[in-house]
């Protein structure tokens, strides 16, 4: 009783981590993507072939969409995880005599 109780338990903080990560990955990801593109206009600007830009103009709208797209799939996994959590917990039934 007490080791299916454990393992619950264990499984959840496993789901949890897995998010978290999942969670950074992604928005780190979306960050990562916008500060090259940022660049890369700087780079142009410099050739003198591109426009001004200004960090906020580009890095604030990505931060606003990694997080969402962070959070979103966060949420998926977090659903799913603790949904196969309560499903493999499940008490055993019991045979029909």
């Amino acid at each position: 009783m007490w080791g299916n109780h454990r393992r619950t338990r264990v499984s959840t903080a496993l789901v949890l981590g897995v998010a978290l990560v999942v969670w950074n990955v992604v928005f780190d990801r979306g960050i990562s993507d916008a500060a090259h593109r940022y660049l890369a206009l700087q780079q142009q600007r410099g050739d003198g072939v591109g426009p001004v830009v200004r960090v906020q103009d580009i890095m604030r709208p990505a931060a606003v969409e990694s997080a969402r797209r962070a959070t979103a799939w966060t949420g998926l996994i977090l659903i799913a995880g603790m949904l196969a959590v309560a499903w493999v917990s499940r008490p055993p039934r019991r045979a029909k005599t």
